[in-house]
């Protein structure tokens, strides 16, 4: 969630033509992105759903980042930016979820650390 914030952070910041605040939250958000993998993996709470909501997250971060393009004359964002970023996205989840179906089902066999009791030597 750190990471999608700070891609917002910097992609409103880019639109206020604030570049160095721009900068630094899109650092920060990469940085972000670039340890939750690591640190899920650590606390053992990685999942494919989590790395799924992150590539998409990723993505939306992207997205935003590139439409920055505002066209004076209808006062709004650029109709072909947008439609190029929504296919962007639309394209990106697609392919997870396929990347996702592809993954074996992994199964986790439970350690034993039993001890028979009762056993005399």
């Amino acid at each position: 969630m750190l990471a999608l914030a700070a891609a917002i952070g910097a992609a409103f910041a880019k639109w206020q033509q604030l570049a160095l605040v721009a900068v630094a939250l899109w650092l920060l958000s990469r940085l972000a992105d670039g340890l939750d993998g690591p640190v899920a993996s650590v606390q053992g709470t990685a999942s494919d759903r989590g790395g799924l909501v992150d590539i998409v997250f990723d993505t939306i971060g992207y997205a935003l980042m590139s439409i920055d393009r505002v066209d004076e004359d209808i006062g709004g964002i650029d109709p072909a930016t947008l439609v190029v970023g929504l296919v962007i996205f639309v394209v990106s989840l697609a392919l997870a979820r396929l990347l996702l179906r592809r993954q074996p089902a992994q199964t986790q066999s439970p350690t034993t650390n039993s001890t028979i009791e009762g056993s005399t030597s």
